[in-house]
């Protein structure tokens, strides 16, 4: 999973593209510091949306809130002759966002993620989808979230490591779980200890379920180091993984 470093493509060539993928873009946010780029991201914003950015205590956490959130909008609108500003959200019971205006019935499904330093969003045309980021450092008492979240299996995973690679081992299970448990509309809600992540014959990624004899067979999941400083897991609810591609593409304003 690796940007894809040409012009971006016009609406109807990403459009095609996407009946056999699903698109990962991502934005290194510390370095977008413009006052007229941090401006005309503002007014894109819903009146939601603006109420939440300004609620936000720390400057941090309202910057990458505001450019994620453009961002978002700017994207959708290169699949969709849409002025970023025109779209409008809703949510699930849990929080997942779906598009709600101006066509709900679209076949666009997205999901965004933020962290201190990346943003990222995935797009496909018609799948679950789920996605998150996380900053290449410990989490304080990460083997008390890992004893409260994971299953047997990875916790067993990661009283064989140490160091660099016991942290690195814990980031990939907890974005690839975030970014699962999103796809499925329901959050960490849906999370337990009924499921796994394990490697598959080929270095990748499969779930497998408490009682299962084989791991699920229609699921693509990936999580990989976008940029030196951050990781990004995908989950996408696919029925024919051999025909399925991953692009990432790095987003700027």
């Amino acid at each position: 999973m690796r940007p894809v470093n040409k012009p971006v493509a016009d609406r109807q060539s990403l459009l095609a593209d996407l009946e056999n993928s699903a698109h990962v873009w991502f934005l290194e946010t510390d370095g977008v510091t413009d006052p007229a780029v941090l401006e005309s991201c503002v007014q894109l914003l819903s009146a939601d949306e603006a109420d939440r950015y300004r609620r936000f205590r720390f400057d941090a956490d309202r910057h990458v809130f505001l450019l994620s959130h453009a961002m978002l909008r700017q994207v959708l609108s290169r699949y969709a002759d849409i002025d970023p500003s025109d779209w409008q959200f809703s949510r699930s019971t849990h929080g997942r966002p779906e598009i709600a205006q101006p066509d709900p019935g679209m076949s666009l499904r997205f999901n965004l993620t933020h962290t201190r330093g990346l943003a990222a969003c995935l797009v496909t045309q018609t799948l679950d989808c789920g996605v998150d980021a996380e900053a290449l450092v410990m989490r304080r008492h990460a083997m008390g979230i890992a004893e409260r979240m994971f299953a047997e299996q990875e916790l067993q995973l990661l009283r064989d490591l140490e160091g660099p690679d016991w942290q690195d081992e814990f980031i990939n299970l907890w974005t690839l779980r975030e970014a699962y448990c999103k796809a499925c509309g329901t959050g960490l809600a849906n999370s337990g200890r009924h499921f796994h992540f394990e490697r598959d014959r080929e270095g990748g990624w499969q779930i497998r379920f408490t009682g299962s004899s084989a791991a699920a067979s229609d699921w693509h999941l990936s999580v990989e180091r976008v940029v030196d400083s951050h990781k990004v897991a995908v989950a996408v609810h696919i029925a024919d993984r051999s025909a399925f591609s991953l692009r990432t593409r790095q987003f700027s304003f």
